[in-house]
């Protein structure tokens, strides 16, 4: 029979807004506060004798363990512990642990208490900073490229025209038809060469920068959505081992883009999606008018704002966080006897758009392309749709 002093106690820690808790030297809890059961979603009653086991992950109860055998060790509080519990809903919460060393009458440890904050919020809040800060540094690193390959581009573009400019008249002086000689048929063939890999080095230079520029005018207003469809339908017509699934946000927002530039955009993430799912999968298809502000679109580059947002995403085999931080690099790659230009020029493309081309993956699970594109201001000049 609990004395009075005893109930007072735990009036008084029911009244903590901070979990409270103590547990024996095997991790069993033997007390805790009503804050710490509406923290894990446990009653009470279900929370006495539980093992910390219960509700941590395998890596979690190593960590907890470690630290409570350096209390017991010791003898001295520990401050600032962070662990990931699994509460009832199976939903995770992280909380910061102060813990201390109880002891018998006689001085024995018999177990610990402490104190159990929720820290979640402020977590995930750093977890957000720190995820769109990695991302918005790898914006300004590929628009960083883009403009060095953009300026390379013309010099080399110029050096390309003059070869062509060249050879054309060299050619018209040497016609194998109207020479006996051998030799002036070589060199005409050579000659052809260059110029065919002078050709080649200009469509280079323009799948590498985007450099199929919107031309003014040719810019329509229409919805994300059909493009998107068309594009997944294109790449995946031959594939009847990919499912395609849609999901469309009612009243979509106008946008305006070149049909043709945004068409090869679309079609290089698809096409990219299609070759992840080699052994089949399905390919989700989702738009959505998107009110971004400040906060929200900073990390993105863009300015605060509505937007429509394309996701393309697969079941494909993913990628591996160093080659997700890659992938938007010009001449990057894991393909063998490939360029690597399909997911730069799109992001070039968008980018062009006034808009912003973001990559998430995850290995063995899938990829998502996420496309923000500003919505039509004014109408164009010509609507040719």
């Amino acid at each position: 029979m609990p004395s009075k002093n005893d109930m007072s106690s735990d009036d008084i820690l029911d009244q903590i807004v901070e979990g409270y808790f103590e547990v024996d030297l095997a991790g069993h809890f033997s007390r805790v506060n009503a804050a710490l059961s509406r923290i894990s979603g446990y009653a009470v009653d279900e929370l006495a004798g539980m093992n910390n086991r219960r509700y941590t992950t395998p890596k979690t109860a190593r960590a907890l363990y470690a630290a409570f055998n350096q209390v017991y060790r010791s003898g001295n509080p520990a401050e600032m512990i962070t662990c990931e519990i699994i509460c009832k809903d199976l939903t995770r919460r992280m909380l910061e642990l102060s813990v201390s060393l109880m002891r018998t009458a006689q001085g024995e440890p018999s177990g610990f208490r402490g104190i159990a904050r929720d820290i979640t919020s402020r977590w995930e809040a750093e977890q957000y900073a720190e995820t769109f800060r990695c991302r918005r540094e790898q914006i300004i690193l590929h628009d960083a490229l883009f403009d060095m390959t953009g300026r390379l581009s013309g010099n080399f573009q110029t050096l390309c025209n003059e070869i062509n400019n060249i050879v054309a008249r060299i050619l018209e002086d040497i016609d194998p038809q109207h020479s006996s000689k051998f030799s002036a048929f070589e060199q005409y063939t050579r000659i052809k060469n260059i110029e065919r890999i002078a050709t080649q080095g200009k469509a280079l230079l323009r799948r590498l920068t985007g450099l199929a520029e919107v031309e003014t005018g040719a810019a329509v207003h229409t919805d994300l959505d059909e493009i998107v469809r068309i594009s997944a339908e294109t790449v995946c017509r031959d594939r009847e081992d990919i499912e395609i699934h849609e999901q469309h946000g009612r009243d979509p927002w106008p946008v305006q883009f070149d049909r043709v530039t945004m068409g090869q955009a679309l079609l290089a993430v698809c096409a990219n999606s299609a070759e992840a799912m080699s052994a089949g999968g399905r390919l989700f298809l989702r738009t959505q008018n998107m009110d971004l502000d400040l906060a929200t679109a900073a990390p993105l580059a863009l300015e605060a704002g509505r937007y429509v947002q394309a996701n393309i995403t697969d079941t494909g085999i993913g990628m591996a966080p160093q080659t997700v931080e890659q992938a938007l690099t010009p001449f990057f790659t894991t393909k063998e006897k490939q360029a690597g230009l399909g997911l730069t020029a799109a992001y070039g493309i968008v980018r062009k758009h006034g808009g912003i081309l973001a990559l998430f993956s995850e290995k063995g699970v899938g990829t998502t392309v996420s496309i923000y594109l500003p919505i039509a201001s004014e109408p164009p000049a010509d609507i040719s749709a």
